[in-house]
């Protein structure tokens, strides 16, 4: 990654000797010079995808996994009853951007949803904050079980006091290779 925590040197980026935004150098010098390829700065991820296979394949909690798809049958069938009118919002599955989701396709009954939380942590007194840290929140949960720690998943810790610049460098290892099937 960027020494700078700029961008992650994967996908697109994972050719450039430089990083797109600052310019700063991706190897250190000292190691190239001697003719290794040492980085300036690594970051760590956890990968989404085994996790939602643990979950899906645990008992406890492949049970606590269908609650997505229980709730939007029983958004669409009060869709049916009342004009088209959500008649209570208690949910992120009543929003129109969802049901619109669903409506067009984008969104299947097979698809395991998740939303990401990105933040900076401070780890020691009085300083800024000295790395960044997503996690993934399980859409698939009940809500109230969405939120216990058990069930928020590690993406990522990324090293680093300034702002990330290309957050979706960051993220695609962790989305690497994520079919359940």
């Amino acid at each position: 990654m960027c020494i700078d925590s700029c961008t992650a040197f994967v996908g697109p980026y994972a050719d450039l000797d430089t990083c797109p935004e600052c310019s700063e150098a991706r190897f250190d010098q000292q190691w190239q010079n001697r003719g290794n390829k040492h980085p300036h700065a690594v970051f760590h991820t956890i990968p989404i995808g085994p996790q939602l296979q643990a979950l899906w394949q645990h008992p406890e909690s492949t049970e606590k996994m269908h609650y997505c798809r229980n709730k939007t049958q029983q958004i669409l069938d009060t869709l049916l009853i009342d004009d088209c009118l959500v008649n209570m919002y208690d949910d992120i599955f009543c929003g129109s951007a969802y049901l619109q989701g669903v409506y067009n396709g984008t969104i299947t009954p097979d698809d395991t949803l998740h939303m990401i939380s990105i933040d900076g942590a401070q780890l020691f007194k009085s300083k800024e904050s000295d790395c960044w840290i997503y996690i993934w929140i399980i859409l698939e949960l009940l809500p109230d079980h969405r939120y216990k720690k058990k069930h928020v998943l590690p993406g990522a810790i990324i090293p680093g006091l300034k702002k990330l610049k290309f957050i979706e460098s960051f993220l695609s290892l962790g989305l690497l290779n994520v079919q359940l099937t």
